[in-house]
């Protein structure tokens, strides 16, 4: 009777510990080149099955010449991620190191992507990250 009261007890105290925890889905880490005029694409590796919050960071540094370009934030409702809209964008202006990060919460997405689009004669290390933490 002791060993079955002490069980229903740990499986009652896991169900509450797991509850107020928060379940990282999807993590995207490349490292890439931008150069010139080119179009960079970064896509999250699965769906996301569940409302949650998705964290996109990027972080750019000067190889050589000037850093320009544009950052989409993207998100898709359907799992193949056929039909893409911007959430925000952001820009790679002339410096040495950018670093950029857009919160989309409380959100229905199935995918999210990071394009980047390069405008001038440079060439640029890109860093970045999709995030992906459920709500519970």
């Amino acid at each position: 009777m002791k060993n079955k009261l002490f069980l229903i007890i740990a499986l009652f105290l896991v169900a509450i510990v797991s509850g107020y925890s928060q379940h990282i889905g999807d993590k995207v880490f490349t490292l890439d080149t931008l150069d010139d005029s080119e179009t960079l694409t970064f896509l999250s590796t699965t769906t996301f099955d569940y409302p949650g919050k998705i964290t996109y960071h990027v972080a750019a540094d000067s190889i050589d010449g000037t850093p320009t370009g544009t950052i989409y934030y993207e998100w898709s409702l359907d799992k193949d991620g056929v039909e893409w809209y911007t959430a925000a964008t952001d820009t790679i202006t002339n410096g040495a190191e950018t670093n950029q990060m857009y919160i989309l919460t409380n959100t229905p997405v199935r995918r999210a992507r990071i394009r980047i689009v390069g405008a001038a004669t440079q060439e640029v290390e890109i860093s970045p990250a999709i995030l992906y933490m459920r709500d519970r």
